[in-house]
């Protein structure tokens, strides 16, 4: 076939593909078993009409297989993953797809030795390939009538992180069963190599994101550059483990999928994360529809009707040992009591939705043509796949009836409930409007609403526990309330308004509180304390490691304060904004509660720190200028208003503008010691050329809460000037509780009179002061003698 034949094929397949999903939705039934169907049979007719170049595309089919169609389906599996809550159930998550696929593979392939006397080798990469789970239709189906969300949690995890073990597997057993040399401990030499390649790929994995991570912030103002990168992650997480390193690419391109899925409100912009739902979604389903499209195309006939003995029992051990593994696997866990138990239904569930696809034919069709039985175990392994497609799948349903998962819990069902009023209500507000000032007639609208209402209003099932009406409306108000403010912070990140790091900290905030709602009700809200905003562990790692990095200790305490700072500064801003549109008297409370502990907080946190503060207030300033100015131009662009070319040139001086705004707020996080003595109240007479003369003989120190700048007693040598935090003197001559705020000094009485320090100053919370040594005074007291008299005065007050 020439380069326009090939690439016309390709077109036709893919739209053909296409519309297959499309008919499949239309009887709705899982596009997976239209896709297995065509796919098949395009690819015999393919081969049936005995094209030029079927044979070098059967030879290349592996190849294709493994660099080009399996990182995104991997990829893709892991990205739609929602690692938070895989977390949550890791551990049963990680033994089902370890454990359970290991155990599952030895009995397939042990089980296929003894009944067919077949080499044990094979028979075992058989079993690692065919235990391979892929619920693409079960999944859909879970999600369409909504089971619990555990459940979910489990088929979709399982099926992520057992890829990556089925095909670490198979790649061991292959190589083995290729190999020439024999090894007596063939199996512990495997675990060895499983170890390996697994904790290798996880670490290449770590590194690519990484790598991509600083790809993306660079790239944050071009979403087809984000896409772009995303779809050349897959490729080279996988590349560059398997072919470079020789670890798991598999393993190494799922942990780029989950930390970019995971981080995806963080990495990528809004525009960006709409795309990368419906380019995921295309290239998975393209990857897909060649894969089927290569069984077809390298199966052959005869060797179908060779393996149709073999057909049903291997089924009945692809079954069995999923039984098998599945409830004995899970059984230690729930009997040790390590986490949440897993039910027998949730379990019947696992077993029969364990369904296999592309995952599945894509290894078989890797086996090489020197692989012994390679055409008996691709046809085993399609009649695998074709049965449990359409046995499984199409019984899931009424398989997940038999067990109640078929319903909503009664939490989700009162909350479908109250959407339902509540869409009721708005929805033929706008058109009662209508009807009153006669453009709509009334019957018709009533009558509307009456079929409306008669679908949407649905009884709840009779021995359905639906709460009670009082407790429906509190749970609604209240996610509805917190999830407004986390909203309100994503509005911020979209628009470059908050920090990645504080915008995790606020999220976080609001999933806790949400937590002690879930736990204590309206009261935890009630005790509930925003002074106290819990910082996670990255979060203190990574404070601590700047610390150690940064040349200036005064930097990196700007750093960790500026965080604090934006954190509150934005919570405050956030409660008020969600307060104004929260009517419950109990719930407007609670929002006013929070707010004013964060805008106390805040307060003493201006006093203690006025350039930090003044930093983030410009930044916030700076980035609302900003958007509200590209906003405003863009509304004008939609209205045809302005042209292009004005658009244009109005965006790159608002994009100039913004850079100028934020340089001169982030100055402020490192400033210099002239800045810094600039902001003294007792050096503000002096000249810039005498500050500048001074600020060469300053030394900035930072001191840690707790710790003691001077002791009474000792002698003075320099005098302190507080830039930023507070300080507390005490002493024997000292009355009472006497504290220090930014543009304080201490220390003169020492230098002035020749006398040990009369007091202990201690840092009340993290401090920064200029210190100015014994020269340096005397010589601005010999060449200002106002200055001197300054301090002389305030000594003699403090006496």
């Amino acid at each position: 076939m020439s380069i326009v034949e090939v690439v016309l094929l390709t077109v036709i397949l893919l739209s053909l593909g296409f519309i297959f999903t499309q008919l499949a939705r239309a009887v709705r039934l899982p596009h997976s078993v239209f896709l297995v169907i065509f796919g098949i049979l395009a690819g015999y007719l393919i081969k049936a009409l005995d094209l030029t170049g079927v044979d070098l595309a059967v030879e290349l089919f592996p190849e294709i297989i493994l660099y080009i169609l399996l990182p995104p389906l991997i990829f893709e599996s892991a990205y739609g993953m929602n690692f938070g809550d895989l977390k949550k159930d890791l551990l049963p998550v990680g033994v089902l797809a370890v454990v359970a696929l290991i155990l599952s593979a030895f009995i397939v392939g042990f089980g296929l030795h003894w009944v067919f006397g077949l080499p044990l080798l094979p028979c075992l990469t058989f079993g690692a390939l065919i235990s391979a789970t892929d619920p693409v239709a079960v999944v859909s189906l879970c999600k369409e009538v909504g089971v619990p969300k555990r459940l979910n949690v489990l088929i979709e995890g399982e099926s992520l992180l057992n890829d990556g073990t089925a095909i670490v597997l198979f790649n061991l057993m292959l190589a083995m069963t290729l190999s020439v040399s024999e090894r007596s401990n063939v199996f512990l030499y495997a675990a060895g190599q499983f170890i390996k390649v697994a904790f290798g790929g996880i670490v290449v994995g770590l590194g690519i994101s990484l790598i991509m991570s600083l790809f993306l912030k660079l790239t944050s103002r071009s979403t087809a550059a984000q896409l772009g990168l995303t779809v050349a992650s897959s490729y080279l997480s996988f590349i560059v483990a398997d072919h470079y390193f020789h670890v798991s690419g598999v393993i190494s391109t799922m942990v780029v999928g989950l930390y970019l899925g995971s981080r995806s409100r963080l990495e990528l912009s809004r525009e960006s994360q709409h795309g990368m739902h419906f380019i995921w979604e295309f290239i998975a389903l393209s990857a897909n529809t060649f894969v089927f499209f290569g069984v077809g195309l390298t199966v052959h006939p005869d060797a179908i009707a060779q393996a149709l003995t073999f057909v049903l029992p291997t089924l009945a051990l692809v079954y069995a040992a999923r039984v098998f593994s599945v409830f004995s696997s899970l059984a230690p866990l729930n009997w040790s009591g390590l986490g949440e138990k897993i039910s027998m239904a949730y379990q019947a569930v696992l077993v029969w939705g364990a369904l296999r696809g592309g995952v599945a034919l894509g290894l078989a069709l890797l086996l090489p043509d020197s692989f012994p039985y390679k055409q008996t175990f691709l046809t085993l392994a399609t009649a695998v796949v074709l049965s449990t497609l359409f046995i499984n799948a199409l019984t899931m349903r009424w398989f997940l009836g038999r067990f109640g998962l078929d319903r909503l819990n009664p939490g989700d069902q009162a909350f479908l409930d109250k959407t339902m009023d509540l869409l009721e209500q708005k929805v033929f507000q706008s058109l009662d409007k209508l009807v009153a000032a006669g453009v709509l007639s009334p019957n018709v609208v009533i009558s509307q609403k009456k079929t409306f209402h008669d679908i949407v209003d649905v009884p709840p099932a009779k021995d359905a526990q639906i709460p009670d009406e009082s407790v429906q409306s509190e749970r609604f108000a209240i996610k509805s309330m917190l999830f407004a403010e986390k909203a309100f912070y994503e509005d911020l990140l979209d628009h470059g308004c908050v920090s990645k790091r504080a915008f995790s900290i606020l999220t976080r905030s609001v999933r806790d509180r949400f937590e002690k709602y879930r736990e204590q009700g309206l009261p935890g809200l009630e005790g509930y304390s925003c002074e106290m905003i819990r910082f996670g562990v990255l979060d203190r790692l990574f404070a601590r490691l700047l610390d150690r990095l940064s040349f200036s200790r005064s930097a990196a305490m700007a750093s960790r304060l500026g965080l604090f700072l934006e954190v509150h500064f934005l919570m405050y801003i956030a409660l008020e904004d969600v307060s104004e549109g929260t009517v419950i008297p109990a719930h407007h409370r609670i929002l006013k509660k929070w707010s004013g502990q964060t805008h106390r907080k805040l307060e003493s946190l201006f006093l203690m720190y006025p350039r930090v503060s003044s930093s983030i207030q410009s930044y916030y300033v700076a980035n609302i200028v900003a958007e509200s100015s590209s906003n405003l131009v863009g509304l004008l662009q939609l209205n045809r208003v302005l042209n292009p070319g004005v658009v244009a040139r109005a965006n790159a001086r608002i994009e100039l503008a913004r850079e100028k705004l934020i340089s001169s707020s982030r100055s402020l996080l490192r400033p210099s010691v002239l800045d810094l003595l600039l902001k003294v109240p007792v050096f503000a007479t002096l000249a810039k050329e005498e500050l500048k003369r001074l600020a060469e003989k300053v030394e900035i120190g930072v001191f840690d809460t707790g710790e003691e700048i001077v002791r009474e007693g000792e002698p003075g040598g320099s005098l302190y000037v507080l830039t930023a935090g507070m300080l507390e003197v005490t002493g024997s001559r000292i009355k009472g509780r006497v504290r220090l705020f930014p543009g304080d000094f201490f220390g003169e009485r020492a230098l002035l009179y020749k006398r040990p320090r009369n007091a202990t100053v201690t840092a009340v919370s993290e401090s920064e002061c200029l210190v100015i040594g014994l020269q340096a005074i005397n010589e601005l007291f010999s060449a200002r003698p106002d200055i001197r008299n300054k301090v002389y005065a305030i000594a003699e007050r403090r006496k």
